[in-house]
């Protein structure tokens, strides 16, 4: 453990991202100062950094999460953390925020707000000259709609068609705001970025007030990274307001007993919460609440927090599109034996029995089948992204692999099914029909 909290801070240092670190844990701390609900997420939970600030409160060691996955010397992209915050409260975080490190120093990023249907018809209504009340009545009739669904919207509502909004006078009126459809039409705050910076930070991005007054950055959230800015996500996430005043209604009923620590419930380990979700009794729980969820858990019965984890996973578009859940669903209840393309990926797959679920399954595969390093294992996942970074991770992997000792490529399923050859020296497995890693980023 020390070893790698040693390896972590020599990174953070030679990158020289030591304040940004502890400005966050500053953060942090102010917020659960207030009494706010946080939680770190994303690949910051990876850093064992983070865990000992207390930034996180998952320990990356118990889970297997790479410190690569999120910071390394070869990444180019900056650190991103992500806070969870209760969503009701979440501009008490900005104002502390503000207070306590200065808006010299601190500014929220901003967002493009591209033409929707009531912005169109409000200014192209404006530009053509129509009375103001009949623009807004107009207005407020379309549902929340692109521009350029505007006359779908009127041939598919009866209501917009009852409201005499399909005369052929108005034709020339829906024809502009359809075209006007995704163009800019202003910047707005955006619901979470939030740029930690120095006092040098209006030499280096336009800054303006936003409607609710919070100092803000005139660049949105891509060119912020581009700019090499380091910037807090402080999401705000309805189901931490939820908790919170769960709790708050306990203390109020007078309910027996004390008020319960969310966050000193550990070890997850209650056997009646793991039936009541294998029995899909899942409503209101976040995350595994949804139809297509209450059919996973109810096949998978997650027996433990880890199975929890991996369920979250699995119902992500990477593993759905990639047909991983059907065979690890039948590698878990035992219809099948966990299949493997090679031995030497049993270390990486062997939790998921043979199915790629998680970013750090991927990075381990490429630096056990290529001999990377972790931080160029990730480099090349980050690469997949893409139609042409796969043409040219597909190239490099079969060089690297080919060099190593495995074997070329041959047909299957999947296109690359990769053995060891005999001159290597190491055995066939005896079995070599598995969910080979996917062409696009795993969930």
């Amino acid at each position: 453990m020390f070893d790698r909290l040693d390896d972590e801070l020599a990174v953070i240092g030679k990158l020289g991202f030591e304040s940004y670190f502890l400005t966050v844990a500053d953060v942090v701390d102010l917020v659960r100062g207030l009494g706010i609900r946080c939680a770190a997420r994303g690949s910051g939970a990876g850093s064992l950094v983070n865990y000992a600030l207390g930034v996180s409160g998952v320990d990356p060691i118990r889970y297997g999460l790479l410190m690569e996955r999120f910071l390394s010397p070869l990444r180019q992209a900056l650190p991103d953390i992500d806070l969870d915050v209760e969503s009701a409260r979440r501009t008490e975080i900005y104002d502390a925020i503000l207070a306590a490190f200065g808006g010299r120093r601190v500014a929220c990023v901003a967002m493009i707000e591209t033409y929707r249907v009531r912005h169109a018809v409000r200014d192209v209504g404006a530009a053509l000259s129509l009375p103001p009340v009949e623009i807004d009545a107009i207005a407020k009739a379309f549902p929340h709609v692109r521009a350029r669904d505007a006359r779908a919207a009127l041939r598919d509502l009866p209501e917009l068609r009852a409201a005499g909004l399909g005369e052929q006078r108005l034709d020339l009126l829906f024809g502009l705001v359809e075209s006007l459809d995704g163009l800019p039409r202003h910047i707005a705050l955006h619901p979470c970025g939030v740029i930690l910076s120095d006092s040098s930070l209006g030499q280096r991005t336009p800054m303006e007030a936003s409607y609710g007054g919070y100092p803000m950055s005139q660049f949105d959230k891509d060119d912020v990274e581009d700019l090499g800015l380091l910037k807090l996500d402080v999401l705000g996430i309805r189901m931490q307001s939820a908790m919170a005043h769960a709790l708050v209604e306990i203390g109020r009923t007078g309910a027996d007993g004390p008020t319960p620590d969310l966050d000193g419930l550990a070890p997850f380990d209650d056997a009646d919460v793991y039936d009541m979700i294998a029995h899909r009794a899942t409503l209101g729980c976040f995350q595994i609440e949804s139809p297509g969820q209450r059919e996973l858990v109810g096949k998978f019965g997650p027996e433990t927090f880890h199975d929890l984890i991996v369920d979250i996973s699995l119902f992500r578009p990477g593993p759905v599109k990639s047909d991983m859940v059907t065979p690890f669903l039948e590698a878990r209840q035992g219809w099948t034996e966990p299949e493997y393309l090679h031995e030497s990926l049993i270390p990486a797959l062997e939790q998921t029995y043979g199915v790629v679920v998680f970013h750090e399954q991927l990075i381990e595969i490429i630096a056990a089948v290529t001999g990377c390093s972790l931080a160029q294992g990730d480099e090349i996942r980050r690469a997949l992204g893409d139609r042409e970074g796969q043409e040219r991770v597909r190239e490099w992997f079969t060089r690297k692999a080919v060099e190593r000792g495995y074997e070329g490529p041959s047909s299957s399923r999947c296109g690359s099914s990769w053995r060891r050859s005999r001159r290597s020296g190491s055995a066939r497995p005896t079995r070599r029909r598995s969910r080979c890693p996917p062409t696009s980023r795993p969930g």
